[in-house]
């Protein structure tokens, strides 16, 4: 596989570096190696260290998992890869869940997915009843993906200090999440604020973007002459868990900066 462009993983080193997150979650990271690399040679020469970071491979046969980078020490990793079986794994990547140990020296669980994505391969090709039908299947797996994370949680009688997050591929408001929300969880990155990204040389700039749309987004998609904006990237938290704060660094540039996503984030008073 061919890795990512060197000069767009350097631009995304310096927006980690301005994030400043003391853990941090992230999406399409080929493995461990690829990962240690990433420490190693993009962000510890800006002085960006993470000593506790993760992957485990998932489902995806392109090899595009999902990862943990911690600060505070991860005491614990779970991979929910082959729930609820080997043979008919509900997530299309994975679902890692880490026990982290807060400031307040007590457990914070963290877990963090890719839901099934929207993309339709050949959609060139299909009719557009075959394109509604793809359209139904995929919102029938996102919705048993979030069923599967309501039931983990459930069975492990998780009620408190839960973070969950990742890229979800829908609307935090949409049927396909709301089992999410049947278990407690609140999505915090909607009501939140934006916050300065870097440009490629570290200079911070202000959100130009924020009057594309009237709702916090993540994801800029362009299509058939027709631009949407959507928050895919969410973090969900239990009621128990201060909130201060939640965000979204924003974009220098409107295709994105180093990524098609815009990184989320929360502040926990622990």
């Amino acid at each position: 596989m061919r890795g990512k462009d060197p000069k767009a993983r350097a631009w995304i080193a310096q927006r980690i570096k301005a994030l400043n997150a003391d853990v941090l979650c992230l999406q399409e990271v080929e493995d461990q190696d690829a990962l240690d690399a990433f420490h190693r040679d993009d962000l510890v020469p800006l002085n960006v260290r993470y000593p506790y970071r993760v992957v485990v491979e998932g489902n995806d046969r392109r090899r595009i998992d999902v990862a943990i980078c911690s600060r505070l020490p991860i005491t614990r990793i779970s991979s929910w890869r082959f729930f609820p079986n080997v043979d008919d794994a509900v997530f299309s990547r994975d679902l890692l869940q880490a026990e982290v140990t807060a400031p307040d020296r007590k457990p914070l669980r963290i877990f963090v997915n890719h839901l099934k994505s929207n993309f339709i391969a050949d959609e060139f090709r299909l009719t557009p009843a075959e394109i509604e039908a793809e359209k139904k299947n995929i919102a029938e797996r996102r919705t048993s993906q979030s069923e599967a994370i309501r039931t983990i949680l459930r069975r492990q009688r998780f009620t408190g200090r839960v973070v969950m997050t990742g890229d979800m591929n829908d609307a935090p408001d949409s049927p396909t999440l709301a089992p999410l929300a049947d278990v407690g969880l609140a999505e915090q990155v909607g009501a939140g604020t934006t916050i300065p990204s870097p440009k490629r040389n570290g200079a911070l700039v202000a959100d130009t973007f924020g009057d594309l749309s009237a709702h916090m987004w993540t994801h800029r998609h362009r299509a058939k002459g027709v631009t949407t904006f959507h928050l895919f990237d969410q973090i969900w938290t239990t009621p128990d868990l201060p909130v201060v704060g939640a965000h979204v660094m924003r974009r220098t540039q409107i295709g994105g900066d180093g990524s098609d996503h815009d990184p989320a984030c929360i502040d926990l008073d622990l």
